[in-house]
């Protein structure tokens, strides 16, 4: 398959210097960097995923089991006393 892209001239000229420097030919640069960005892209895909179904995790955990009105009570005391022991 042919694609076809414009790019502007600066980023042309970074990739004419870049390919002559690993002396490879234009389209194995960019085939070679499409490869790596969809790599990229599909792990960072995959955690967003990962991350979503942690949150959904723990929402329904808090409608299971809400947080109780005392349940992070700290008193004064114990504070004064945390504090001093930093």
């Amino acid at each position: 398959m042919t694609v076809q892209i414009e790019v502007d001239e600066k980023m042309w000229a970074e990739a004419e210097t870049l390919a002559r420097d690993l002396n490879i030919n234009y389209t194995e640069m960019f085939l070679n960097t499409l490869r790596s960005d969809l790599y990229r892209l599909k792990e960072a895909k995959a955690k967003e995923l990962t991350i979503a179904e942690k949150e959904r995790r723990h929402r329904e955990s808090y409608e299971k089991f809400p947080v109780q009105p005392e349940e992070f009570y700290v008193d004064e005391e114990q504070l004064i006393k945390a504090w001093k022991d930093l």
